[in-house]
Formats: structure tokens, sequence, C-alpha cells
């Protein structure tokens, strides 16, 4: 037999045209396989490989974020059966709750230590398994351009908060439905608790919270894109607050804050608009603790000056000529498989039922 010839005549062997698949090997392309189907195409195999170890690598975040969520619950729920338990039997406890700032210093303490430790331990697993993104607590890209996109933000958010407050409202009513945050009832007067609040409020959780979702959460999310990211990360934020009056507004909320983390490259920016957000709420809540008949008077002067502010913050924003860049990420999976990778697992689906039995408790009909 010469070089030339090739008398098997299959597999494109000494330049002979291949034909596939060769009668009786038994290995048919699957369905919706477009073009001729080559079992030997090392090139399909690989994706193959690839999209399976994709689906491992974003299962596994998923997997994590809802240990997360379980431990932080499982902590905090069993922290406050404890109290309730000793509050029933010693009266000193029973008043030690209902004092506003041993309330306030419980709230912040317990965002630190449950929140914290949970998706802290989150992060040191992603860390082992080589997952963890960087937590970008440096300079932004552009600092100039940081602060001006955080001037414009600032009005977006608080007047999306207000505005979906408003539609929540109307929902409720003609739904005959009320929602509650368990933080309803709450009055802030003289300068302690005021602090405490401010503290409690504001300051620790926009440092806990932005780290944990905008940092441990959504920055290994990116690899699958941006938006992704972003989106999927709110969706948690807003879910951990676990009552329907927080939900819509902290989903857009989270939303804003993961644009202003990825435009600018730092959790700085997310840090001090949640801050300024969360602070915002505590002031008109201290105005209507004290001077309750100046309360819509004060939230539109304070309106007034943040819109102006975000003006400004347009005007020099459109002077420095950046643009924010979105990555679209690996796109070895498609949207809905990669959501299904992350969200269809045993840990989220528990995860999940533990979240809506608590936003389930937080409605109630009249």
């Amino acid at each position: 037999m010469n070089g030339t010839n090739n008398p098997n005549g299959q597999f494109g062997a000494w330049g002979q045209q291949a034909q596939f698949p060769p009668a009786g090997c038994g290995y048919y392309p699957p369905n919706g396989y477009n073009g001729a189907f080559n079992p030997f195409d090392a090139e399909y195999f690989n994706k193959l490989k690839q999209k399976k170890a994709e689906k491992k690598i974003i299962g596994t975040m998923g997997k994590l974020t809802a240990a997360a969520i379980i431990i932080y619950n499982v902590l905090a729920f069993g922290v406050i059966f404890l109290i309730g338990v000793l509050s029933s039997v010693y009266e000193k406890v029973a008043m030690l709750i209902t004092d506003t700032p041993m309330y306030l210093s419980f709230e912040a303490i317990g965002s630190v230590l449950f929140l914290g430790s949970a998706f802290l331990f989150m992060y040191i697993m992603l860390r082992k398994k080589k997952l963890a993104g960087l937590l970008p607590l440096g300079t932004t890209y552009n600092r100039k351009a940081s602060v001006y996109l955080g001037m414009i933000m600032l009005p977006i958010v608080l007047i999306s908060t207000i505005l979906i407050n408003i539609i929540s409202y109307f929902f409720q009513a003609l739904a005959g439905l009320e929602f509650s945050s368990g933080v309803d009832s709450l009055t802030f007067n003289g300068p302690l608790e005021i602090f405490m609040a401010v503290i409690s409020m504001a300051v620790v959780p926009a440092l806990v919270e932005e780290i944990a979702i905008r940092g441990i959460v959504m920055q290994p999310l990116r690899r699958y894109g941006d938006w992704f990211a972003i989106v999927v990360s709110a969706l948690i934020f807003s879910l951990l607050h676990g009552n329907m009056v927080q939900i819509p507004y902290t989903m857009a909320a989270g939303i804003y804050f993961g644009f202003a983390a990825v435009s600018t490259g730092s959790l700085w920016v997310p840090i001090v608009l949640h801050f300024c957000n969360n602070l915002f709420s505590v002031i008109i809540t201290c105005v209507d603790s004290a001077a309750p008949e100046a309360s819509e008077t004060v939230t539109a002067v304070m309106l007034g000056v943040i819109v102006l502010v975000g003006i400004v913050g347009a005007i020099g924003f459109a002077g420095t000529k950046f643009k924010p860049y979105f990555a679209a990420g690996v796109k070895t999976l498609t949207l809905g498989e990669k959501i299904k990778a992350y969200f269809l697992n045993a840990p989220m689906i528990v995860a999940g039922i533990i979240l809506l039995a608590s936003i389930a408790m937080s409605v109630s009909s009249y």
C-alpha cells in the first residue's frame, strides 16, 4: 500500500474527503448541532469541558453565597431567640432590649458579628478554592471622575428610594396588605440615641454590607459579566434585608451601588453612597421624633440641596471625559445557564426558603 491511498476511506486520512459520521460508528451529533459532526473534533469537546468547568465554578460561588446567608440567619435568629428566652425570665434583660441605645448597639454589633463572620467565611472558602475576587478598597480609576459620579448618583439613589416607597404604599393599600420592617416605630431623642443611630444604621451597614455584597459576593461573579454580577449581588443584598418594606428599594439601591463600584474601581464610592442614603433616613427619623410638623419641609430642603449636588456632579463629570467600562465576562455559558448554575443547588434552595420565611413574616393583611 502506497502513501497516497487510504483503503479504509474514512476520517480524512491521506488527504481523502472525510465522511462523518462513519457508517456503523454508533456516534451521532446531538440534536440541534449544526454542520458536520466530527467525533474526533478536539475543539468541540474542549468547549463541552469548558462549559462543565464554568458551571462548576459559578455553582461553587452560589453554594458559598448560600452558606453565608444560612450562617448569618442561624446566628441572628439564634441570638434573638436566646434574648427572647432570657427576657421572659429576667426583667433586666427585657428592660435592656426596649432601651433604644442598647437596641441600636445590639444591631451594630450583630451586623459586624453575624453578617461579617458569615461572609468572612465565604471569602476564606473562595480564597481556598482560588475563586475570590480582589476587594477593591484602594484608590479609584479616576479620583475626580469618581467624586463627580458619586455626586450624580446620590440624588438618584435617594429619589428612587422615595418613589419606590410611594409605589409600595399604594400597592399595600390596593392589596389590603401591610409591610413591616421591625424598625418602623423607632424614634431618636437626645444626642446619645442620635449618635448610636448614625453608627448603627449608617456607618456599620455601609462598611459591612458593601464589603460583604459588593466585595465578597460581586467581585468573583464579574468573571461572568459585570452586569450579571451587579444584578445578582443586588438581589442577594435586597433579600438579606428580610422584609418587604426594604426589599424593593434595596434592590434598586444595590444596582446603583454595584454600578458605582464597577465604574470607579473602588468600594469606597458605594460605601459613601450607602452611608449618605442611610444617614438621610436617620435625619428624617430624628426630625419626625423631635418636630414632626417640620418633617416635610426639612425633607424637601434636603432633597433640593442633594439634587443641586447631583447637577454640579453631572457638569463636573462631563468635563472629565471619563467613560465607565463594563466587561462582558467569559462567554462559555448562556445567561440561563449562569442563573441555573448559581441558584439551582441545594444550599441556595435552603437559603431561599429561610429568606422567604423571613419575608413572609413581614407581611400581614388588614
